[in-house]
């Protein structure tokens, strides 16, 4: 059909309020949703092949493709319930009530079977969860040994080799403590003249801290991905990622082509840092395309074995909770269940982060405590118990391993023979004080490190710079104090064990005289001091979320609101709706240059409300709307319809669809809220039920629309107003 205006094929109803001509961009709609958030402009085709993540041609999706019978997403769409939708897009949020809305269909359709494959079908069904967590504890049990095993020998390389094997680590090779005759120090074979031992193997030392640290960056940086999205995300994180260059001046660029303005599009390293950030915001909700994968899993387990390796300030309870998350990301794909709904496969994913936790401290309920209080977005009481269960999975699977040879699942545990007296609270108390108040400074010094010196365009544009200056600065300093050249495991077993005249005291923490107590202070003092500064400069600070910019709604934390939703409502603009009341026919053109409005206002997971007569009548949520327009064969020369209309045509045995009819996608009753309602109710919504947007009406007449990144700015310049960031 051929359209017979640019909006429909009737003119425009005398009655619109909304707007009298068709205007271009304003500023506020160019403005980024969200601090530091660029956006970039999109040609007058689809986005969705140059923006679109396909998980198809995938490690894990090969994998399990190899394993499993599967079928193309686009194929699978007529096979699943009625309700199905895309994929969603990188950089969009879930659609918690259309997934919950989904699996309730499913469950429905599954137990309308009343045969005995029905009953069996519907049992299985119900224990794929139980199933998931099992087998995620149990290959974080893997990872964790696989970690465990190769990260002390290659450790104790920087100092020597054991000569009854290459990969014991000095610990196993002298049992009794301490260096004995089957550890060789790399002197015995690199001797200079006229150089002291102590020089050689100092250099030695430092080569090969900035040799493992290299390669762990090197590693990390396989895991590029470029995103051509319609928006830049800017980070200031050790994630090396996300340099936006587009100019920040509030404004988005709208020139017709990506890439016409010579930019960049958006890249970030998937395997860096320690992932934590991006775990949590995935699991409230965020898509991340890659952070989850099988080669994001390799690249940093390996990583991970060499920067600890290397004796950099960092440890391996954050990768940890990040390779569990790709676990379970992995593991979701052998069940179409949680591989084909995002909201169900957030709850294997809050179970496997707290996996992470359970094998890292060898704690099953600190795992599940964090995963509840720290991580998890959505924390149904079914959800507590499975959580649980694959905590107690991971922990019992890493005893069985033994990965320290001591049947225990941390690297050391202290007993102390005598009680502790009370005139000690006083200390513990101080103890306390001290550590919350050095924790803050912490925070806010790496919080002022990563603002500062990695927005350096060098140190940004070229990560590897960073690393080995950091690395060639740790080596330096830190091979000339015995308890910063130590592993952190070692020196923390010393520090707590007990002093016993019977045993041998290789670091010297627990002196025998009077006089020898002052030189231990002094030392540990230093190490205290070039730990601190170097952990800070290293580490960086599970205040990613913020400094990254990502959309992520805090519900642990809710604002005092005095305000109502008109605050943050943007006025109603013709662009940014679909008007039928002339007609429900309405040009794909006109619905193409809507979408195109969205994607350059950053809302590629937004929607357009449709409207009769200033009444919503429903709403097409704008990764719909892509798929819809792409399906069309002659997009400029199609009317599409936009509402149900009854026809004399229409036959019930017909099985030949209409891609022109996108009445399937849309959304009949959108939440809607009135614009005088409070905004603690506006945070209840987002909140509760993971909302992407509200419509608002005012009067029972349709008044504008938020999205949920616009409340999220909105709540964190009212965190910033109170201090809280």
């Amino acid at each position: 059909m051929a359209p017979n205006s640019a909006e429909s094929s009737a003119p425009a109803s005398p009655t619109h309020k909304f707007s009298r001509t068709h205007s271009t961009l304003s500023n506020d709609e160019r403005t980024p949703l969200l601090p530091s958030a660029g956006v970039r402009g999109s040609e007058s085709r689809s986005l969705r092949s140059a923006r679109h993540h396909s998980r198809a041609g995938s490690w894990g999706q090969r994998l399990v493709g190899a394993l499993t019978h599967r079928e193309s997403i686009v194929e699978s769409k007529s096979a699943l319930f009625s309700d199905d939708r895309v994929w969603y897009d990188q950089f969009t949020s879930t659609d918690w009530v259309h997934d919950s809305i989904a699996d309730a269909y499913r469950i429905k359709n599954l137990r309308s079977r009343k045969d005995l494959r029905g009953r069996i079908q519907s049992a299985f069904d119900g224990s794929q969860g139980w199933i998931l967590c099992a087998l995620v504890g149990c290959l974080m049990a893997m990872m964790a040994y696989i970690v465990d095993v190769s990260e002390a020998p290659v450790f104790d390389w920087k100092d020597g080799y054991c000569s009854k094997g290459f990969f014991i680590s000095e610990k196993r090779c002298c049992p009794g403590g301490g260096r004995c005759g089957d550890w060789k120090s790399w002197s015995n074979y690199v001797q200079v003249p006229h150089v002291p031992e102590t020089i050689v193997e100092f250099v030695i030392f430092v080569i090969l801290v900035v040799a493992f640290s290299t390669t762990a960056c090197l590693l990390t940086l396989t895991t590029k991905t470029v995103v051509p999205s319609t928006y830049h995300i800017s980070t200031l994180d050790e994630n090396l990622a996300a340099v936006s260059r587009q100019p920040n001046d509030g404004t988005a660029s709208l020139k017709s082509s990506p890439d016409a303005d010579g930019s960049e599009p958006m890249v970030y390293y998937s395997a860096a840092g320690s992932g934590v950030a991006e775990v949590r915001v995935i699991l409230s909700g965020f898509v991340l395309h890659g952070f989850l994968g099988v080669k994001t899993l390799v690249i940093k387990t390996l990583a991970l074995i060499l920067s600890v390796a290397s004796g950099l300030s960092l440890g391996k309870e954050g990768p940890f909770v990040h390779i569990a998350a790709c676990v379970g990301n992995i593991a979701c794909r052998l069940f179409s269940k949680y591989d084909r709904n995002d909201g169900k496969r957030r709850e294997i994913l809050s179970a496997a982060a707290a996996a992470g936790v359970a094998v890292a401290f060898g704690a099953p309920l600190g795992g599940v405590l964090f995963s509840l209080e720290e991580v998890a977005y959505f924390f149904p009481a079914k959800t507590l118990f499975r959580t649980f269960f694959c905590c107690i999975t991971a922990a019992l699977s890493l005893k069985f391993l033994n990965p320290y040879g001591t049947n225990k699942i941390v690297i050391f545990e202290v007993r102390y023979l005598t009680d502790w007296s009370f005139f000690e609270l006083a200390g513990f108390i101080v103890v306390g004080l001290l550590g919350g108040a050095i924790g803050a400074i912490f925070i806010k010094a790496s919080r002022a490190w990563a603002k500062s010196f990695r927005k350096i365009p060098v140190v940004k544009k070229w990560p590897l710079v960073e690393v080995m200056l950091v690395a060639l600065l740790t080596g330096l300093v830190s091979y000339w104090n015995p308890y910063t050249k130590v592993p952190v495991a070692k020196l923390l077993f010393n520090l707590a064990s007990p002093c016993d005249a019977e045993k041998s005291d290789g670091m010297g923490l627990c002196p025998t005289h009077i006089d020898e107590i002052f030189p231990v202070i002094l030392s540990l003092t230093i190490a205290f001091f070039i730990k601190g500064i170097l952990t800070i400069i290293t580490f960086g600070i599970d205040l990613l979320t913020n400094l990254n910019s990502y959309p992520f709604l805090n519900n642990k934390h809710k604002p005092i609101f005095t305000t109502d939703l008109a605050e943050i409502v943007p006025r109603v603009r013709r662009e940014r709706i679909i008007d039928i009341s002339s007609s429900p026919l309405v040009s794909a053109s006109s619905l193409r240059t809507k979408l195109e409005i969205l994607h350059r206002a950053g809302e590629v997971d937004g929607g357009l409300p449709i409207i009769r007569d200033d009444i919503l009548v429903g709403l097409i949520p704008a990764p719909d709307l892509e798929f819809a327009l792409d399906n069309l064969k002659n997009e400029p020369g199609t009317l599409c319809l936009m509402a149900k209309v009854l026809t004399l045509g229409d036959s019930d045995d017909e099985e030949s669809t209409d891609p022109s009819d996108f009445t399937p996608y849309i959304d009949p009753a959108p939440l809607a809220l009135d614009i005088h309602s409070p905004m603690d109710l506006v945070y209840e919504c987002f909140v509760k039920l993971g909302l992407r947007y509200v419509c608002v009406t005012r009067e029972g007449r349709f008044a504008g629309l938020t999205h949920k990144k616009t409340f999220v700015k909105y709540m964190r310049e009212l965190e910033e107003k109170e201090g809280h960031i």
